[in-house]
């Protein structure tokens, strides 16, 4: 937690979510450049998934998920 900031988990988007930096190998697996782009518009279902569950989870908590 951060300062006494703690979000609710409902009011948190999944659309909220961007690459920031994404390495050659993952540009190359994608097959295209995703640094600053939406999650929810690269991966499709990403508002649904597991993997969003858990970066809400993360902002929530303040602690990195490994």
């Amino acid at each position: 937690m951060v300062d006494g900031w703690h979000p609710k988990i409902s009011s948190l988007h999944t659309s909220w979510f961007r690459f920031r930096l994404v390495g050659t190998s993952m540009v190359f697996a994608l097959g295209q450049e995703p640094t600053g782009r939406w999650l929810d518009e690269h991966f499709q279902g990403f508002e649904s998934s597991v993997f969003a569950e858990e970066l809400k989870g993360a902002v929530c908590d303040g602690k990195p998920r490994h």
